[in-house]
């Protein structure tokens, strides 16, 4: 039986991810760190993703203060840490630093202590930052320049991944749009936002008729 711990399991990624997880490998079990929202706690935001309870776990805990769970964690095989902000304005950088450097830090930290057998970190396509010279797949360029705060933290993230002395694999996806198959999303940023502005003023870029067209016919009634 395999044992999980995975971080950002409440996420559009992370939940999907788990889904999957729960259904290729019928032996897996999942803990999933998850911070209580609000007046939701963790066990009511994990419920309301509809896994299977018996498999899937929440923890209520934080990176930030690892100490206050890890004892009520089994043994763990594997690590995933899919937690990270995605946000792209200046003003939100030490949020982004907060999020995909520090709590990388404490994931790190925090599967060292627990002796995972592999560390797997969601990082980015995007770390490759400005360039257009060949991006290497086992490696970092080693001081690119950014487009936002959001790709320059995760560059740092993955840094430390990279740096530290686990077992690790490395994912970088591109732009997540959303399910293959469902087309669901969870985002107004980039292309979902195009597409919402053009919901709200019923127009296409550089068309000036309205999206949908309606004709109102008068009813034809015999004489």
């Amino acid at each position: 039986m395999k044992r999980i711990l995975i971080t950002g399991a409440t996420g559009f990624l992370g939940r999907h991810f788990v889904t999957e997880l729960l259904r290729d490998d019928p032996q897996s079990r999942v803990h999933a760190l998850v911070r209580p929202k609000g007046q939701t706690s963790a066990q009511q935001r994990l419920a309301a993703l509809e896994l299977d309870p018996t498999r899937c776990h929440a923890l209520a805990g934080d990176l930030s203060d690892s100490g206050s769970f890890a004892e009520q964690l089994p043994v763990i095989d594997e690590f995933w840490h899919l937690a990270g902000l995605t946000e792209f304005h200046e003003d939100k950088r030490a949020q982004l630093e907060r999020v995909n450097i520090e709590g990388t830090r404490q994931a790190l930290k925090l599967a060292k202590q627990l002796d995972v057998q592999r560390f797997f970190h969601i990082s980015t396509a995007y770390v490759c930052g400005l360039t257009s010279a060949p991006v290497p797949e086992d490696g970092l360029l080693p001081s690119p320049r950014f487009r936002n705060p959001y790709e320059e933290t995760k560059y740092l993230g993955e840094r430390l991944v990279r740096e530290s002395s686990l077992p690790w694999v490395v994912l970088r996806p591109s732009i997540i749009m959303g399910h293959s198959r469902t087309g669901a999303v969870e985002s107004d940023k980039m292309v979902y936002g195009a597409v919402k502005a053009c919901h709200l003023v019923m127009r296409l870029p550089g068309r000036l008729q309205p999206v949908i067209r309606l004709r109102r016919r008068a009813p034809r009634y015999p004489a």
